[in-house]
């Protein structure tokens, strides 16, 4: 059974690496089993790189000016992409009123979110407000530097016994992820699964294309793109035909929106435990599992 590493997103700079990875083995290990595939604990682990962003350079005024310049294009470039911001969309944000023990708030809280959930600018405000972390990845190169050695180091010693690793890479994870494997093509990764990713985001191609191409890396064999049709950070579900392989290897996409359990609060669907722990995402994780390892 392959080795997995978990490389976790945005806002991690103060969790406790421990924590997390108990947090995702609970979520992970029963969901697997439940698609019918046992997964030991100690072969699920964490590559944890938030305490670098503690630790990253003072931030000068002029890339301060660039940071919040990045972030305002990569939110409006998702907030255009997302369901809610579609006139003729199904609401993603709906009243909560079967809720008898707190139905007079949860009706005054939905009573306002439904009427913001098909403006652009809430789509975007709250995508800014998250997306802080990506653009000062993208905008520090001693940050960045630190981080993919950081993974790399961890992938590595998954890797020790000689067996091949699946990567689940979260959110900011997934851009770490898409450059590791073209920097660092001799890595065990054969099998990568992004979950709420944002690569499908215009102006972080271009960023990471300065580094790395934009093309499906060379020694993957399986790329699975899970995300919610309600997470707004992943508002460009298909981003297959930007990263193409020459071959007959692409990005397969699932949309587990119907696994989703917070459609009142659609920016709690971008949470790496909501993914995980989604039935949709253990059949397809499964899936990955025993084709790498009939025998299992």
């Amino acid at each position: 059974m392959a080795r997995m590493v978990v490389i976790h997103g945005r806002n991690a700079e103060h969790a406790n690496p421990d924590k997390m990875l108990e947090d995702i083995r609970a979520a992970l290990v029963p969901s697997l089993q439940n698609a019918g595939v046992e997964v030991p604990s100690d072969k699920i682990t964490l590559a944890f790189y938030g305490d670098l962003f503690l630790t990253a350079g003072k931030v000068t005024a002029a890339r301060a000016r660039t940071k919040v310049a990045r972030t305002t294009k990569i939110a409006g470039e998702l907030a255009k992409a997302h369901p809610a911001s579609h006139p003729r969309a199904p609401r993603l944000l709906r009243p909560v009123t079967d809720r008898p023990w707190w139905k007079p708030l949860a009706e005054a809280v939905s009573g306002v979110l439904t009427g913001l959930d098909r403006t652009v600018v809430f789509v975007q405000l709250f995508i800014f407000f998250t997306m802080h972390d990506v653009a000062l990845y993208l905008d520090d190169p001693a940050l960045r530097t630190a981080i993919a050695e950081r993974v790399r180091a961890t992938v590595t010693e998954a890797a020790t016994d000689g067996e091949d690793v699946l990567v689940l890479a979260h959110s900011l994870g997934s851009i770490v992820a898409y450059e590791l494997l073209h920097k660092w093509q001799a890595l065990s990764v054969r099998q990568l699964v992004t979950l709420g990713s944002p690569l499908g985001s215009a102006t972080i191609q271009e960023t990471i294309r300065r580094d790395v191409p934009l093309a499906f890396p060379p020694e993957l064999t399986d790329w699975l793109n899970i995300s919610f049709e309600n997470d707004y950070v992943a508002s460009v579900h298909d981003f297959s035909a930007d990263f193409p392989s020459g071959d007959d290897r692409r990005i397969v996409n699932l949309d587990a929106s119907r696994e989703s359990p917070l459609e009142w609060l659609p920016w709690l669907s971008h949470d790496l435990d909501v993914y995980l722990s989604a039935g949709d995402t253990a059949t397809a994780v499964a899936r990955l599992l025993k084709a790498s390892h009939p025998d299992h």
